[in-house]
C-alpha cells in the first residue's frame, strides 16, 4: 500500500490538473482523447531508482503516414453496428447534479470566492453567460454534448463485432502502452525525489502495487481494449465516407489543450501520424453525436 504521503502528492497534482483546466474556461476536451493511441517517437529522461535512463515511446507504432492502422483493411476485422439512428434518454446524458456541484466547488477554490457571482462570471466567463444562471446552463449543455459523444464510443464498442486482431498492430500497442506505464512510474517517483530527497517506490510493480503477473494482466487488457477500439472507429470513418483536412488536424490539436501558436511544439512532441488519428477519431465521434436524438 502506498503511503499518505504519496497520496497525498498524487492528488495534490489532481486539484492543480484541475485548476489549470478552470483556467482555460473549462474547455471540455472530448472524450476521445482517451481511446486514441499516441503515436510519435518521444524521447522520456526520466530517473529510475537512483540511475538515470531513457525511455523510448514510440507512440506512432502500427500506424501509417495517415494516421491509419498500417498495413490493415479494418473491414476485414470489423463488424460494425448500425448507429444511423441513434436515440438516448436525456437522463443518461445530462449533466448530474453532483457534478455540477463539484464544479462549482472548485470553481470557488480556484476564485477564491465565497459563492459565484454574476459579475464573477460576467469578467471571465462572459463570451459564454453573464450570470450564474446562464453559466450553468451553458456547463451542463457542455456536459450533456461530452456525455453523448461518449455514449457514441460506448455504443460502437459495445455492439460492434471485432472478428479478429491484427496481431503485429497489438503488439506495436502493447510495447507503446508498456512504455507509457513505466514511463509514469519513472515521472513520479524523480519528482518525488525532487520535492522530498528520496524515492517512494523500487520499481514500476512497487508503483502499480501489482505482481508482474498482474501488471501483464493490465498492459494486454489495456492494449487489447485501445486495439479494438481504434478498429471499430476508423471502420466507421472509413464506412461514412469521411476525409481528412488540414483543419481537422488543427481543430484535434487545440482540443487537446494546445494554443495554436503551439501547433509545431505539438507535432514535435506527438508526431503528425498523432495527430491524423486523432482529428480522424475526434471527426467521426462529432458526426454521429450531431446525428443523435435526445429524449
Amino acid at each position: 500500500m502506498k503511503n499518505e504521503n504519496t497520496k497525498s502528492v498524487r492528488e495534490k497534482k489532481a486539484a492543480a490538473k484541475k485548476k489549470a483546466e478552470l483556467k482555460k474556461n473549462l474547455k471540455y476536451v472530448a472524450i476521445i482523447a482517451v481511446p486514441v493511441i499516441l503515436i510519435a517517437l518521444v524521447i522520456i529522461v526520466a530517473v529510475i531508482g537512483k540511475g538515470a535512463s531513457n525511455i523510448e515511446i514510440d507512440y506512432s507504432a502500427g500506424l501509417d503516414d495517415n494516421g491509419k492502422i498500417a498495413g490493415v483493411n479494418v473491414k476485414d476485422y470489423v463488424e460494425l453496428c448500425d448507429f444511423s439512428n441513434l436515440v438516448f434518454q436525456e437522463p443518461e446524458v445530462a449533466m448530474e447534479d453532483e457534478a455540477w456541484e463539484a464544479h462549482v466547488t472548485d470553481l470557488l477554490k480556484t476564485s477564491g470566492l465565497d459563492e459565484l457571482t454574476d459579475e464573477y462570471i460576467a469578467e471571465n466567463y462572459g463570451e459564454n453567460a453573464k450570470t450564474v444562471e446562464e453559466y450553468e446552463a451553458y456547463i451542463r449543455e457542455l456536459a450533456q454534448s461530452e456525455n453523448v459523444k461518449a455514449k457514441v464510443v460506448d455504443y460502437l464498442v459495445d455492439n460492434s463485432k471485432v472478428t479478429s486482431v491484427p496481431q503485429k498492430y497489438y503488439k506495436a500497442v502493447e510495447e507503446s502502452w508498456d512504455a507509457q506505464y513505466k514511463a509514469e512510474y519513472n515521472y513520479y517517483n524523480s519528482m518525488y525525489f525532487q520535492f522530498l530527497g528520496y524515492y517512494n517506490w523500487n520499481s514500476y510493480l512497487d508503483y502499480y502495487e501489482m505482481s508482474k503477473a498482474e501488471y501483464k494482466e493490465m498492459l494486454k487488457k489495456t492494449a487489447n481494449d485501445a486495439v479494438k477500439q481504434n478498429l471499430i472507429l476508423q471502420a466507421a470513418f472509413e464506412q461514412m465516407g469521411l476525409q481528412l483536412t488540414d483543419e481537422d488536424v488543427n481543430l484535434a490539436i487545440e482540443e487537446a489543450g494546445y494554443e495554436a501558436s503551439e501547433k509545431n511544439l505539438a507535432i514535435e512532441q506527438h508526431g503528425m501520424p498523432y495527430w491524423k488519428q486523432f482529428a480522424m477519431t475526434y471527426k467521426v465521434i462529432n458526426e454521429i453525436a450531431d446525428t443523435v436524438t435526445v429524449r
